[in-house]
């Protein structure tokens, strides 16, 4: 079955004319893209599709004339007072949206990102990281551009440089230059989508760099934990395959023609999204983007070149991710790919470096994705159980020397499934004495459950104050070539009005928490955890020593046995009455030492102690 999000290809007969006369403009704007030209015998309506023709100048130029007039503006994004840009938001005519970030403070350099809402849940289960290998193909060389590193090398002449990252649901580029250079960037970076040459020569060389990609994950803890945490979960989720790829799953025939079907399939302009940061006005940003993006063709309507047994593939994997990345998509049906672990269980693993690490898991309600859109109550519940004041986990632990660190946040958030995790650097005595450490969280978590949510309506009101104060009076990152990528993934996620804010901020419904929140607090309990952790080596007398297959990391899982006794130690935090509302006022709650000036005459200058000439230190 198809995945909704791929389109299908009507046939002729079926079409409209205008449908018709679209597909036919697509095709002779790409006529000369190598890499989708193939040895096999075409039907003769293929075959005129691959011919030049000597009108194509002309019926690109209608294509790039009419997408300029087809550009949709979008809502702006809310920003705080204190943020200096300029923002504009547009969808061009293709369906692609793009967010316009002009940064009169910045002179030196321009940034870019796309993110394609694709992934490694898409991956064919025989294929393992198809995604990330079109990632790498995309950098070596386009139809304009064939020299491989051409894009790199020019980056480099110009101050320069670039980076792509897969994630499990999404593949995001980035790339930043001089500002004076920005129209031959985005020249040849829009060339990465429009035209790449996906060769089979250069996909020969750069299955070896995936390799050798993942011969250096293999010796990182964070990756041979994420593959443990793979192997014991649902092996049918899609979260469970594995992401990086290799030799063995990438250098085969067929792996080549999935890769380039793979492209054609996903890389929609419609199933994209760009982020311009710089110096340059809207206007002109936009103008540039126009000229970059609306060549992106939409390759799904085009005939597949591969053969059906591939394209069925591709389709089929696509069916595994889930829908609901987009702002405009539904959530899909609920599916944890920790939900057939028996828990609680506790998995032990040997780390490569020598670190003491325990973490703590929960799975989250269904709903978690989307009502983190808003950080509320996601967000509370992190920052009461990650709270490191008197009565908190953290300083209980502390107190008794077992930890050195202390951390809450998500370990999965799709609009699948979410889970939560708390993380603990532990000290030699903390490792040795683990279980308590485990019985604190759970002992916390039993107290915040008991709590009444309206009781802690008062603390969710000084995070949301806190929050508003950062969005109204901090500077924006100044890092563009973090920005850009940033936003180009929130703007897929949340829309371009919330793309600077939600998934960042408390929302103003906090009338709304306490029903919300009761839904989360009842997810935190033992039945529903797990536990990781790690060990210097296994006993002698364990015989349930397993070991994952991509990089050979070793670890046991087994049942927990925790004792759940109540802590009478762990409180919640107390409020903060020095915290100001939105707009700086203090509390009307402080007392009247705290408002009052305190000194009844104005600050002297300091007068200096020591002073041994001109040229020598001087001491005030």
């Amino acid at each position: 079955m198809i995945h909704h999000r791929l389109k299908l290809v009507a046939s002729a007969s079926s079409s409209s004319f205008s449908s018709l006369l679209t597909v036919i403009l697509l095709l002779i704007s790409c006529s000369s893209n190598r890499a989708y030209s193939t040895s096999k015998t075409f039907s003769s309506s293929s075959s005129f599709f691959r011919n030049r023709n000597r009108n194509s100048y002309l019926s690109m130029q209608t294509m790039e004339s009419s997408a300029s007039s087809s550009i949709t503006q979008l809502p702006a994004p809310v920003k705080g007072r204190s943020d200096w840009r300029e923002y504009r938001a547009i969808r061009l005519a293709n369906g692609m949206e793009v967010l316009l970030v002009q940064d009169q403070k910045l002179q030196t350099h321009t940034a870019c990102s796309v993110t394609v809402n694709v992934g490694a849940s898409s991956d064919p289960r025989g294929m393992s990281g198809l995604a990330h290998f079109v990632e790498h193909m995309c950098f070596l060389g386009s139809e304009k551009y064939p020299i491989e590193n051409e894009f790199k090398s020019h980056l480099a002449r110009h101050g320069g440089r670039s980076n792509a990252s897969t994630s499990m649901s999404h593949t995001t580029y980035q790339c930043t230059i001089l500002a004076a250079h920005t129209e031959s960037l985005l020249d040849r970076f829009g060339q990465f989508f429009a035209c790449p040459t996906l060769s089979q020569d250069s996909a020969q060389r750069e299955v070896q760099a995936v390799n050798s990609e993942h011969g250096k994950n293999a010796l990182l803890d964070v990756r041979r934990r994420l593959q443990i945490l793979k192997e014991v979960a649902d092996s049918e989720h899609h979260w469970s395959k594995f992401s990086t790829g290799n030799k063995d799953t990438l250098d085969t025939e067929s792996a080549y023609e999935a890769m380039r079907e793979f492209h054609r399939v996903h890389y929609r302009p419609d199933n994209m999204s760009a982020c311009i940061v710089g110096p340059l006005d809207l206007d002109e940003l936009q103008r540039l983007s126009v000229e970059t993006f609306s060549k992106i063709p939409d390759r799904s309507l085009l005939p597949h070149t591969c053969t059906d047994d591939i394209r069925d593939l591709i389709a089929e994997a696509a069916d595994d991710a889930p829908s609901g990345w987009k702002y405009s998509e539904a959530l899909p049906t609920s599916h944890n790919v920790f939900s057939k672990l028996e828990k609680p269980s506790l998995i032990s693993y040997v780390p490569v470096k020598r670190t003491r690490t325990l973490i703590v898991n929960y799975l989250l309600p269904h709903d978690a994705y989307k009502l983190s859109a808003n950080k509320d109550p996601l967000r509370f519940l992190c920052h009461l159980i990650g709270h490191e004041g008197q009565g908190s986990i953290f300083a209980y632990l502390q107190d008794k020397h077992f930890i050195t660190g202390l951390s809450c946040g998500t370990k999965i958030r799709a609009p699948d499934q979410s889970v939560l995790s708390v993380t603990m650097q532990l000290t030699e005595e903390g490792s040795e004495r683990w279980q308590e450490c485990v019985q604190a969280v759970y002992s916390y978590c039993d107290l915040l459950r008991e709590a009444n949510p309206t009781a802690l309506m008062p603390l969710f009101q000084e995070e949301q104050n806190l929050d508003e104060l950062a969005r109204q009076w901090s500077a924006p990152n100044s890092n563009v070539f973090s920005v850009a990528p940033a936003l180009s993934k929130a703007l897929q996620q949340w829309g371009s009005e919330g793309c600077l804010t939600r998934g960042n901020l408390y929302s103003a419904a906090s009338l709304d928490m306490p029903e919300q929140w009761e839904s989360f607090v009842k997810a935190v309990v033992p039945e529903n955890s797990f536990v990781e952790r790690t060990v210097r080596k296994f006993s002698a007398n364990k015989t349930s020593i397993k070991s994952e297959p991509w990089y050979g990391a070793e670890y046991t899982l087994e049942p927990l046995q925790i004792n759940t006794a109540t802590l009478s130690e762990l409180h919640l935090p107390h409020t903060n009455s020095y915290i100001p509302k939105h707009d700086l006022e203090l509390s009307s709650e402080l007392p009247p030492e705290a408002v009052h000036a305190r000194l009844d005459e104005p600050i002297q200058p300091p007068t200096p102690v020591h002073s041994g000439g001109r040229n020598s230190i001087q001491v005030w």
